[in-house]
């Protein structure tokens, strides 16, 4: 039987990484684990041309809580993970056709094409590459309807 002393000195002792991730390399077997890093979470920010408060608005978080990934306190939980996974996909096709300017506004505004959904209310979703592809691929067509 360890004391909560002893178990607050092991934790002590482990590298600073190891301490605020809780629980690194635990997932399901075969699954990828992908982890975001603050400066990752800063660059996806960058790129979407968004302060820490638009950028917490399309992922659904807290302002503190980009806040505290950015300044490297601690990472993103996998849910969110997921939400920048999809994002940063996203973001490579609109690199390819769109200027940067006004991609916080295609993330929060309600689209047709989307049956009214924003596609930040997507980002979780497994179909929200797609869907939000195929949105893009409309625009690129001139298909407003």
């Amino acid at each position: 039987m360890t004391t909560a002393h002893a178990r607050r000195l092991r934790l002590r002792s482990l590298p600073g990484t190891a301490r605020r991730s809780g629980g690194e390399g635990r997932g399901l077997p075969g699954a990828p684990v992908e982890t975001w890093s603050g400066k990752a979470a800063r660059a996806l920010r960058k790129r979407l041309g968004a302060t820490q408060e638009e950028f917490a608005r399309v992922l659904g978080v807290a302002t503190s809580s980009v806040h505290r990934w950015e300044a490297g306190r601690v990472r993103p939980d996998r849910r969110t993970g997921e939400r920048l996974a999809s994002l940063d996909v996203i973001l490579n096709r609109l690199d390819k056709h769109f200027r940067a300017e006004g991609r916080v506004q295609f993330f929060t505004m309600p689209q047709a094409r989307l049956d009214g959904d924003r596609p930040m209310d997507l980002l979780g979703l497994p179909s929200a590459v797609k869907r939000i592809d195929g949105l893009i691929k409309s625009i690129l067509a001139g298909d407003f309807s």
